[in-house]
């Protein structure tokens, strides 16, 4: 499964309860991977206006890891990789 693949579905599963059906929002965040599949860093760069959202797109992150490790190639030319993307809780 793909990293953002992986992310997305962790996301839906979970969306904060306290903001189901009342919040809603858009937001940047970004996370770096070490060569294992694990999370080294991850922040969020531009707030949905909900620290709810932002720190449940944070667990869903956390939560999606570990990642696939890094292939041979990828190791020999990186330690780390960072992916920015943006997240979205909307109203279905």
């Amino acid at each position: 499964m793909r990293c953002v693949d992986k992310i997305t579905e962790t996301g839906n599963k979970f969306y904060p309860e306290i903001g189901r059906g009342k919040l809603y929002g858009k937001g940047i965040a970004s996370l770096t991977i070490a060569p294992s599949g694990e999370i080294k860093h991850a922040e969020v760069n531009k707030s949905s206006g909900h620290k709810e959202l932002d720190d449940s797109f944070l667990a869903a992150l956390r939560k999606s890891a570990p990642f696939s490790a890094f292939t041979a190639e990828m190791s020999s030319a990186m330690d780390l990789i960072t992916i920015t993307l943006p997240f979205e809780y909307k109203q279905e």
